[in-house]
């Protein structure tokens, strides 16, 4: 099974069916199909309701579905109160006994033993500002979560930009079982090996970090320098981290795999609220600056200090008195990211390692572009300061450190190659 996503009018089945040239393929447009995916779907590619899909896919037994606009068929569903990802799975799980003629196992994953030529389109639909309409939250969910589990059983999974893939997930094995039904397009990529263009490697280490800037407290409304004091959230900044969790500031519960935080009270009280069933994993590198002398002073205060003037007209960058230089902060920062990146690595191969559907790849396949691998798909949230994300934003992207800003609750979501130890994307929330 494979999955091939991108924006509207991208040339996904374009590029699906241009790697089945040879073959006569049965196309399935979720536009018009009904939920009862498994019974027996109604529909056709060209939008009549008069042929029987499932009579379709028992007749080509030895060629290759392709199930195009998934995305709408989840909208169909949801309308008709199914559950899409039970629908879904009871479809292919069919789809391969009708291909093999053998019992299909509860999770269709692709193994050697039972192959299923069985091809996903799905539109992207969780980009952009979230919709009003509850309906069309709950769609784009629901279209998620299904993307996300299809992902995880499929042999290889491809974003289609401009008619041109950009392989995400490629299984060795599953290239010698497409080279054996049809013949790769110009531009598909087969096994993810070290030969394999870098650009195309590099796909499938990508992570996604959340920095989340921690819930205001006394300190922060009084314009205080606050490092090391370990306040706690006041209640109106507790209030503003929960109003930011319905509002879905930030990724579901279900969806972070990992929790990172400062050890200081009031990220680990914000990280407590925003995903109150995680444990977080403290990061002693990301805790706030030391303003040494300084700390808990404000510049009414400071403002006769010739060692506060001396530290304004350095521009910020000398070293408060007692405590550390920008320069110091930075570095210590950054180590801490790549603690931060090693768990991700350390998480994503023991996920892999573990993951029935993906156990004969990891025995077969300790090479390094199969390590690299492991690392795709991660996604972790951490709770920290302002200054934390000043320091680390300056330090691997062109960000300047004071341009780097964020209220109370807000952040930056970070695409991250964990493998590399670097920061691919930057953009605020």
């Amino acid at each position: 099974m494979n999955l091939y996503i991108g924006g509207r009018s991208q040339g996904k089945l374009e590029y699906c069916k241009s790697l089945h040239e040879k073959e006569d393929c049965v196309i399935l447009d979720g536009a018009f199909l009904s939920a009862d995916a498994a019974a027996g779907l109604t529909g056709n590619a060209s939008g009549t309701a008069s042929t029987d899909a499932s009579e379709n896919v028992s007749d080509s037994s030895a060629g290759t579905i392709i199930f195009n606009r998934l995305h709408l068929w989840v909208r169909t569903c949801l309308q008709e109160n199914k559950d899409p990802q039970e629908v879904f799975f009871a479809f292919a799980n069919a789809v391969s006994e009708k291909q093999t003629g053998k019992p299909s196992d509860e999770c269709v994953c692709g193994t050697s033993d039972q192959e299923i030529c069985l091809e996903v389109i799905s539109d992207e639909i969780g980009n952009g500002i979230v919709p009003n309409d509850p309906f069309e939250r709950e769609w784009r969910e629901a279209t998620g979560r299904l993307l996300r589990e299809i992902a995880m059983r499929s042999d290889r999974v491809v974003r289609i930009v401009c008619g041109m893939p950009q392989v995400i997930k490629d299984a060795p094995r599953s290239a010698k079982t497409a080279g054996e039904r049809c013949e790769t397009a110009p531009g598909s990529q087969g096994e993810l090996s070290p030969l394999a263009p870098e650009s195309q490697r590099e796909q499938s280490t990508l992570a996604q970090l959340y920095m989340i800037r921690h819930g205001a407290v006394k300190g922060n409304l009084e314009k205080r320098f606050i490092g090391i004091t370990d306040e706690s959230l006041t209640e109106e900044g507790a209030e503003t981290i929960r109003a930011k969790v319905k509002e879905e500031t930030y990724p579901p519960e279900e969806a972070i795999d990992l929790l990172f935080s400062s050890p200081l009270r009031r990220c680990l009280e914000t990280a407590a609220i925003v995903y109150p069933g995680k444990e977080a994993v403290m990061v002693p590198d990301w805790s706030e600056i030391l303003f040494g002398e300084f700390e808990y002073g404000n510049y009414i205060e400071l403002s006769g200090d010739p060692r506060y003037q001396a530290w304004i007209d350095s521009g910020g960058e000398a070293a408060f008195p007692g405590g550390e230089s920008k320069a110091e902060y930075c570095e210590r920062v950054v180590r801490g990211f790549r603690e931060v990146c090693k768990c991700i690595r350390e998480y994503a191969a023991d996920q892999y390692k573990t993951d029935q559907c993906a156990a004969d790849l990891y025995a077969v396949n300790q090479n390094t572009a199969a390590r690299k691998k492991q690392a795709a798909g991660v996604t972790a949230a951490a709770s920290v300061h302002l200054g934390t994300m000043k320091a680390l934003l300056s330090a691997l992207t062109d960000a300047g450190y004071f341009d780097v800003q964020a209220s109370n609750g807000g952040g930056y979501l970070l695409t991250i190659d964990p493998v590399k130890e670097k920061i691919v994307r930057a953009e605020p929330f």
